[in-house]
């Protein structure tokens, strides 16, 4: 995907650092406007408001997956979508996946208690470790309850391009499917698997990075993690648009 190749400059840190270089050695008679322009800028996108509320925004055009909207007789494969890994092997399952992908094996766990017909698919590429991100996530719902049987796996995979095109290659288009991954993701991780042929998606979305909160002064003060949150909600902006 074309927002993965550029993911790492859509960090507002480092067009800023850019942007100043570049300003400070060209404008070197006006220096002094060169560095509050900086300041200006960065302080715009430190703060937690802006960026919380566009995320916001995006998140809640998906909301909670409720039982009273699916068939509850109905087969229905449940995705997770992968999101990170360690490879620390002194580590039990569960502690070598990210937060991120927890969150969305939660999700899907509580479909697979819910629903009585269901195969919970998982995903995630081997990397550079000794498991799959996919085979960490099937023994950690193995250990909370699932029976390995009604577990499937998608390893061949390294981004949701991949992991839509994968799982239309070994399972069929016509069978519904809960797709778990983040709140933030879900439009383009739908998006994706709708362009490959899938049209009965329900979304389940997980780890909700702007739930609503009181506006507070600390809203308005610089956070280093505003950077990263304007980085994530960009890249699936430009995602989106990569796909139409």
């Amino acid at each position: 995907e074309m927002s993965t190749l550029i993911y790492p400059f859509l960090n507002p840190l480092l067009p800023l650092l850019l942007l100043t270089a570049f300003a400070y050695y060209f404008f070197s008679n006006k220096r002094r406007y060169v560095f509050l322009f900086s300041f200006v800028l960065f302080y715009f996108f430190s703060m937690s408001f802006p960026v919380r509320k566009l995320v916001q925004n995006r998140e809640f055009q998906h909301l909670p997956l409720e039982l009273s909207s699916l068939n509850y007789q109905d087969h229905y494969n449940i995705i997770v979508l992968g999101s990170g890994k360690n490879d620390d092997v002194r580590l039990s399952e569960n502690l070598r996946l990210s937060q991120e992908v927890l969150s969305r094996l939660i999700e899907a766990l509580k479909w697979c208690k819910r629903l009585p017909n269901f195969t919970l698919i998982c995903s995630g590429p081997v990397g550079q470790g000794d498991k799959s991100q996919a085979l960490l996530l099937k023994e950690t719902a193995v250990m909370l309850g699932i029976d390995a049987s009604r577990i499937q796996l998608l390893e061949d995979v390294h981004n949701t391009q991949s992991e839509a095109e994968q799982y239309v290659k070994f399972f069929n288009t016509e069978t519904p499917i809960i797709l778990c991954t983040s709140a933030l993701h879900m439009t383009r991780a739908k998006a994706w698997f709708e362009h490959f042929g899938v049209r009965k998606i329900h979304p389940a979305p997980a780890n909700y990075k702007a739930a609503q909160q009181p506006l507070t002064l600390q809203r308005f003060l610089p956070q280093w993690s505003s950077h990263k949150l304007w980085q994530s909600y960009l890249k699936e902006r430009i995602g989106v648009l990569v796909i139409s």
